[in-house]
């Protein structure tokens, strides 16, 4: 009987690792506390460098317009994404929503500053 033996993973670079079974790169680095493994489907060590770059710039990247949100806006663009959502699910996350709401009131008036 014969058994498939799984290759292991190689540190090539910064954020980089190759697979030894498909010879293949993964960009690999920590984005909001948890550890990332993309998939560069190359393996061309050239063609992965540049790939690697743009994968970390991309996770990294603050979108510029989040970053100067109110709580208000914050929780007005959360009761928007739930939208499509199962009815019964749409009603707990609105009750979960209006629990904070409420504990949060002093933060969600539009008089306050911007959430960092």
């Amino acid at each position: 009987m014969q058994y498939y033996r799984l290759g292991k993973y190689h540190r090539v670079a910064d954020h980089l690792y190759r697979y030894a079974a498909t010879k293949k790169y993964y960009a690999v680095f920590k984005s909001n506390g948890k550890t990332k493994w993309i998939p560069l489907n190359t393996a061309d060590r050239q063609v992965a460098g540049r790939k690697v770059k743009d994968e970390v710039a991309k996770y990294k990247k603050t979108d510029p317009k989040a970053s100067t949100m109110t709580l208000e806006a914050l929780v007005a663009l959360y009761e928007q994404s739930i939208q499509g959502l199962a009815k019964h699910t749409q009603e707990t996350r609105k009750s979960i929503l209006s629990a904070f709401k409420k504990t949060w009131s002093k933060l969600c008036n539009p008089t306050n500053k911007k959430v960092h």
